[in-house]
């Protein structure tokens, strides 16, 4: 058990976010297909058939016409139910379950199997829930904390996630210490747990991270990602320095200035003294054609 979240996504309870959800949740695993569980919203199921279904060709019923089209069917590893919650007046009345995809020998093997339920529910998600919305001001209700945009919920949600995954220790992964460590001085009380956070359970880190080296932590790019557009300063920058300017700070406001021996040059030109020739020596600037 790690208590990992694999993957999240913000939008509306559509098709088309759900088989968003559902494509990137396949990216992030492995081969092995976990026991679906949600509630009773339709669109779960059809995602989950369009991302883990096979294609099959019904075989022909009859000798002349054009055969049957193939067509999607779950595969025989896939299960899935759902939790079907009846309420009266705001308040649950009666739960019920139902199998979507597998069977009931396959949904009691997944249940035998899990460390953490015995039976069919939503208590996990449900459980995740409250905890991001008490990290996260901006998913508590009726508070003047929302975003103005999608894009900062965004940003703020993956900075939430990524300070509970390796920033929170979790108290159902703590580590029972086996003998205690005692203190310094022997007298006080042993410590009998060692603190454990999503992360370090599911072997991603060895330490709780403190906040400095979460926000200081250079994510690499991915595989086969192209490379990332550079801003509106940097390419400034890059086209002063092909004219031949140079930056100066002046306190509080920063100014640029042409070098006197600047030489205008091609913008697929390389520079023969790296771009800046305020960082040669004053013997050589006079020769460079850094512009």
């Amino acid at each position: 058990v790690h208590k990992l979240v694999p993957t999240w996504r913000v939008g509306k309870r559509t098709l088309t976010d759900a088989r968003k959800f559902v494509k990137a949740l396949k990216l992030r695993l492995d081969s092995h297909r976990p026991f679906f569980t949600s509630d009773d919203l339709p669109h779960y199921a059809d995602a989950l058939l369009s991302v883990y279904g096979v294609l099959v060709t019904p075989p022909r019923r009859f000798k002349q016409g054009r055969p049957p089209s193939p067509r999607l069917e779950p595969s025989p590893d896939l299960v899935y139910a759902v939790v079907i919650k009846e309420r009266e007046h705001g308040r649950v009345t009666q739960v019920t379950n139902q199998i979507i995809y597998g069977t009931e020998s396959q949904v009691a093997r997944c249940l035998s199997a899990s460390p953490t339920r015995t039976t069919i529910s939503t208590w996990g998600v449900e459980r995740n829930n409250l905890t991001i919305r008490q990290h996260s001001r901006r998913l508590t209700r009726r508070v003047n904390a929302f975003s103005k945009k999608r894009v900062y919920l965004k940003h703020q949600l993956a900075l939430a996630f990524a300070y509970y995954h390796f920033c929170c220790p979790h108290r159902g992964l703590r580590e029972k210490l086996v003998p205690p460590i005692p203190t310094k001085n022997g007298y006080g009380t042993p410590k009998r747990w060692r603190q454990v956070t999503p992360a370090m359970a599911a072997g991603l880190t060895d330490h709780i991270w403190t906040l400095d080296e979460l926000l200081s932590f250079r994510v690499p790019p991915r595989a086969g990602s192209p490379p990332v557009a550079k801003g509106l300063e940097e390419r400034e920058v890059e086209a002063r320095a092909h004219r031949g300017e140079a930056r100066e700070s002046h306190g509080c406001r920063k100014t640029w200035r042409r070098h006197p021996h600047a030489v205008s040059r091609r913008p697929d030109e390389p520079a023969p003294c790296g771009g800046d020739p305020l960082a040669m020596p004053p013997d050589r600037r006079e020769g460079c054609d850094a512009g």
